[in-house]
């Protein structure tokens, strides 16, 4: 089993099950070289881009299976050639039991958190958009909790708009994760349109656990979008300043809503439960290694 990190060590095992036998099994954490294309640090339709399009498309060709993290993506392995019959959708899943736990938003109405890597392939668009909305109101506060180039971008902008109901904190140890996913309201989610199908952000998965709901910044076609509006445990907003403007308007009324907040954390949980739970993922992993179904 190879992911796609570091990009195309899937080429090591190919070449280990040509000498000693066995199956490939290509897990797509993400796609390259798309990605890099997406993320501006290799042009489209280059020498490099054509050189690792051709090693990519070497490797999946000679997986017995190829695993994909969502909808979008699998579309874009299709569109790559890929048998339909070798493809596998296994979703990311919470990397533990994160079990909820007690609100402690620091006195605020609302809370509303992002965790995590905030980098290239997330948009900011949106949340600039609704922090500038509620700047006066102070009862609806912003938390940022991690890293990431975007991450810098958002604090500067803060600062040069005097944002002060919004604030930045450090990476938590991964101990401390479910105390911290339960301190939110709502957990804030993004995605660029870019990246559409290349990625699919895991932390969405970590929020069901937490059982809260989700505000997800991403085309509709993604499938943070799909799985938020299918179980119903959130909204989902366009990555633009319109949809920033409408996050706003959803974060105000919810705050004027406890009883709705409590539907929608409840839907999340639901969610995990009956579908995205670590047990659940692995029974689909080990199903697959033993040949048993997709």
């Amino acid at each position: 089993i190879c992911l796609t990190t570091p990009p195309f060590i899937g080429l090591a095992g190919w070449l280990t099950t040509r000498l000693r036998g066995g199956r490939l099994v290509s897990w797509l954490m993400d796609l390259y070289p798309e990605v890099a294309v997406a993320g501006g640090v290799m042009k489209a339709n280059g020498p490099a881009h054509r050189l690792f399009g051709a090693i990519n498309r070497f490797i999946l060709a000679r997986s017995a299976r190829v695993v994909v993290l969502g909808r979008c993506m699998q579309g874009r392995i299709r569109a790559l050639g890929v048998a339909e019959d070798k493809i596998a959708l296994i979703g990311p899943w919470a990397a533990e039991e994160t079990a909820p736990a007690g609100r402690a938003a620091a006195g605020a109405r609302l809370t509303a958190m992002y965790s995590g890597n905030l980098g290239l392939a997330h948009d900011t668009t949106a949340f600039k958009q609704a922090m500038l909305r509620l700047k006066d109101d102070a009862g609806i506060r912003f938390v940022f909790s991690g890293g990431g180039k975007k991450r810098r971008e958002l604090e500067a902008f803060a600062q040069a708009h005097g944002l002060t109901h919004v604030s930045f904190l450090p990476y938590l140890p991964r101990q401390q994760l479910a105390e911290q996913l339960a301190k939110a309201d709502v957990h804030l989610i993004s995605q660029s349109p870019a990246f559409t199908g290349l990625v699919v952000p895991s932390k969405l998965y970590g929020v069901l656990a937490a059982q809260r709901p989700a505000a997800v910044v991403a085309p509709e076609e993604t499938e943070i979008a799909l799985v938020v509006r299918e179980s119903g445990c959130g909204e989902v907003f366009a990555p633009d300043e319109a949809g920033g403007n409408a996050l706003a308007d959803w974060l105000v009324r919810l705050a004027e809503n406890p009883d709705r907040l409590r539907e929608l954390g409840a839907a999340a949980g639901r969610a995990h439960e009956m579908a995205h739970r670590p047990k659940l993922r692995l029974g689909q992993w080990v199903g697959l290694v033993e040949g048993r179904g997709k």
